[in-house]
């Protein structure tokens, strides 16, 4: 009895690198996912929107002395930084730093060339992941 051993024929150029080509395309898949997932762990990467670094505050002031009006609005920071807004109307607009507490001053105008400072209260900004970057505060004093 006689046997015969077949060898299976080499694989044809165009298999080899297909294969070639797959193996290097998965080891690309697999890089790029270890780099989400190591910045994603460190806190380099971000889900969803960010909170306002600056947030445009915007109303009205008044005062409640006979013959006064506002004239502007300071915005003392927590961290001593002072802003300022013109009152023009009524109303003043200005741009604050977020996830900060501020005093309100307003100064003010009157009869007789008389002026003056009060202090209209104070305010903290805290808009978080997806917060608002408008708010509205009325002043008075």
């Amino acid at each position: 009895m006689q046997t015969t051993t077949q060898t299976a024929p080499a694989p044809a150029k165009s298999q080899t690198t297909r294969n070639i080509v797959i193996a290097v395309v998965v080891v690309i898949v697999v890089i790029a996912v270890l780099v989400v997932a190591l910045e994603f762990n460190s806190g380099g990467v971000t889900i969803g929107p960010s909170a306002p670094s600056i947030v445009v505050v915007s109303g009205s002031a008044s005062t409640k002395g006979l013959g006064t009006h506002p004239v502007s609005l300071g915005f003392t920071s927590d961290t001593g930084q002072l802003y300022a807004s013109t009152v023009v109307g009524g109303a003043y607009s200005v741009s604050l730093p977020n996830q900060q507490a501020y005093t309100v001053t307003i100064s003010w105008s009157g009869a007789f060339d008389s002026s003056g400072t009060c202090s209209a209260g104070s305010f903290s900004i805290d808009q978080g992941s997806g917060g608002s970057a408008i708010l509205t505060e009325n002043w008075s004093c």
